[in-house]
């Protein structure tokens, strides 16, 4: 699949799905994605915004904090989450 910058793509993990709007990054390895935590709207609502390209969605949504998390820390994995 081929996408281009600006358009909208759903992130799913084993935990939720999100919506977000694609760019491009040439530091970013083909196959990946890198998205900035705690960003978007805030995780105890209801879903998604209707345009994601006003406010976004948490990546918040994608972590499980119940089965994922650091044992020492008690905070969720924020990093190498597996997605499609």
């Amino acid at each position: 699949m081929t996408f281009v910058d600006g358009d909208v793509v759903e992130i799913t993990s084993p935990r939720s799905s999100i919506r977000t709007v694609v760019k491009a990054a040439p530091d970013v390895k083909p196959g990946t994605i890198s998205m900035a935590h705690a960003w978007g709207d805030l995780p105890g609502e209801a879903g998604p915004p209707a345009d994601p390209h006003v406010l976004g969605d948490t990546t918040g949504r994608l972590t499980d904090c119940a089965t994922a998390y650091d044992p020492i820390t008690g905070l969720p994995v924020m990093s190498a989450i597996p997605i499609s």
